[in-house]
């Protein structure tokens, strides 16, 4: 679950003259003062009960109320990548995302 916004971005900030420009979607620089805390209880109950008390939000997050009712074999599918996900790959990615702050990269 690496977000790649936050790669390029890092890659952007750090080395301007090899990307030249990107397309950045769905993304943020930071997610605020909180954000360490509430990642980390994010991770903290992954790692206590799994993935698949998160299903139903992320699925909710992923796709609209209508493409679900339409497409539930699809928006099943997805879940069960989602609910692949190595536990403490996830929760790590988690913590990581609460240290992120790439805004210093971020042109004004």
């Amino acid at each position: 679950m690496f977000h790649g916004w936050l790669r390029r971005a890092s890659v952007r900030g750090l080395y301007p003259a090899r990307a030249t420009a990107l397309g950045l979607i769905d993304t943020t620089a930071w997610y605020g003062a909180e954000a360490p805390k509430q990642w980390r209880e994010r991770a903290e109950g992954v790692r206590k009960n799994g993935l698949t008390g998160m299903v139903d939000f992320q699925v909710s997050r992923w796709f609209g109320d209508k493409f679900r009712a339409e497409n539930p074999e699809l928006a099943q599918a997805a879940a069960n990548v989602f609910l692949a996900n190595d536990l403490e790959a996830y929760a790590s990615t988690c913590v990581l995302l609460g240290d992120a702050d790439v805004r210093p990269f971020s042109p004004g």
